[in-house]
Formats: C-alpha cells, sequence, structure tokens
C-alpha cells in the first residue's frame, strides 16, 4: 500500500453557470462509467454490476442536490465556492 496523496481538482469560485457545468460534468462522467460498467457486466456474465446498479442512482441524487445548491445561489445573486480534493493510493488487489 502506498501513502495516500491528495490532488486538488477544483479550488476556486465560480458562477452559478460556471459551478453548475463543471459539476455536471464530473457527474455525468462518472454516471456514464456506471452505466457503461454495468453493460459490460451484462452482456460479459448475464448479471448487472451490483456497485454500478447502486452507485447511478446515489449520483442522481447527487445531481438533484446540486442544482438545488445551484439555483439557490442564482436566486440570492451570489457564487460558489467549491473545493474538491481527490485521494489516491495504491493498494494490493
Amino acid at each position: 500500500m502506498s501513502t495516500p496523496k491528495e490532488i486538488d481538482i477544483i479550488n476556486g469560485r465560480f458562477t452559478d453557470r460556471e459551478a453548475q457545468e463543471i459539476l455536471l460534468n464530473i457527474f455525468s462522467t462518472k454516471i456514464q462509467f456506471h452505466e457503461l460498467k454495468n453493460l459490460r457486466s451484462l452482456e460479459q456474465t448475464g448479471k448487472q454490476d451490483n456497485v454500478a446498479k447502486k452507485r447511478i442512482p446515489e449520483l442522481r441524487m447527487g445531481i438533484d442536490e446540486l442544482l438545488r445548491i445551484v439555483a439557490e445561489a442564482k436566486k440570492n445573486n451570489q457564487i460558489l465556492t467549491i473545493h474538491s480534493t481527490i485521494t489516491v493510493s495504491i493498494v494490493d488487489k
């Protein structure tokens, strides 16, 4: 196992439009990843990928929450501060 490494992915202040664009792209990419993973599992094994099946609705709920936050910022003529760090470690299989 390696020492975890932290990588800043988002760190700044954004308009409602910018924040929505950045974050929806991340969520959409993750949903597409899990949909493809599930499809591959169905094609190869005839079974759904349980992790992907569970994760897709969680990500969609995250989008709903994100849209509520962005709408509130827009309504109040405010900006959004976003900080996102990814922690990466190498581990044994």
